[in-house]
């Protein structure tokens, strides 16, 4: 999700050339509905949420993927991802701070842990894989020139 959201500007503004730079914007709109959705229903029936946004997100990006050069596709689908990927995300961690209320310090450090090794670690790998593809020879990248 991280490394998505971390190069989809960039994609978009490759591929679908939208008029406006709202990317950004539409993400953070995304996100906070996610975030609120999930403050309101995770303690209630957080299996539920999980397994629908988990599979609505799932079936979101590929349909992301496959329309990314649409800029309608887009307007609509980048804050409904950000909406699904948000409340999935505070789900699950609202579900490892609760499991591990034996131990509040070590269930927030879990969680915290979690979310940052996301959030690094997904736009790394991203970031990686683009350069694999832009330059499968070692020896061929500009640095070594």
């Amino acid at each position: 999700m991280a490394a998505d959201f971390t190069v989809r500007p960039c994609n978009v503004a490759r591929t679908a050339r939208p008029r406006s730079g709202s990317t950004p914007g539409e993400i953070g709109i995304g996100s906070f509905l996610g975030v609120r959705i999930a403050g309101r229903l995770s303690d209630q029936r957080p299996g539920q949420l999980i397994a629908a946004c988990g599979l609505l997100a799932l079936l979101g990006w590929i349909t992301l993927a496959a329309l990314a050069n649409r800029p309608v596709a887009l307007l609509v689908l980048v804050p409904v991802q950000g909406a699904f990927s948000f409340a999935l995300g505070s789900t699950l961690i609202a579900r490892v701070i609760y499991e591990a209320s034996g131990a509040p310090t070590m269930g927030g450090s879990y969680a915290t842990a979690a979310l940052n090794l996301g959030a690094a670690g997904g736009p790394n790998i991203e970031g990686r894989q683009r350069l694999i593809e832009r330059w499968p020879d070692p020896t061929d990248h500009p640095r070594r020139r």
